[in-house]
């Protein structure tokens, strides 16, 4: 009989057939990509080698899975259908701005520092010879808080633009 007739034999799950070919709890021959199972030999492997829930046995052969069966064609479109609405999902946010790219980011970020440092280092540059002259503090203050603001405002302007 196949995984599944065997399954519905001992009322079990197609996946706990499964699981006990390939970790050798039963024995199975594998034929025309297909698992076919002697359901006598099976029962006596089941019992003989498969912890119980809440008993003492022990699993005998405690190898990892390893399966060389295909998933089922509803296993693989429920896994195709998943994916695919996960990347329509993706997509959308991407469409909708939620979503940016971190280039894009990283460059915007760049550009701002970038600005930034270059209109604040070109303040002493165009005041330097107007603050030697000035010996009033509130003078100086001013002129300094003026010239500061019309930098932030070039670097708030390139940004934005």
């Amino acid at each position: 009989m196949n995984m599944r007739e065997y399954a519905a034999h001992r009322g079990v799950a197609r996946s706990a057939v499964r699981d006990a070919i390939n970790r050798k709890r039963i024995s199975a021959q594998f034929i025309k990509n297909a698992w076919h199972i002697d359901p006598e030999v099976a029962d006596r492997e089941w019992v003989q080698n498969t912890a119980h829930r809440g008993s003492d046995q022990v699993e005998l052969h405690d190898t990892p899975a390893v399966t060389d069966e295909y998933p089922s064609i509803t296993e693989s479109r429920a896994k195709n259908e998943y994916y695919r609405a996960a990347l329509a999902e993706l997509e959308y946010r991407i469409r909708s701005e939620r979503y940016v790219c971190i280039d894009d980011i990283k460059r915007q970020q760049s550009l701002f520092a970038r600005t930034l440092r270059d209109r604040i280092l070109g303040v002493p540059d165009r005041i330097s010879n107007v603050l030697s002259a000035e010996s009033d503090a509130q003078a100086i203050h001013v002129l300094l808080t003026d010239e500061l603001s019309i930098a932030l405002e070039e670097v708030a302007n390139a940004v934005a633009g």
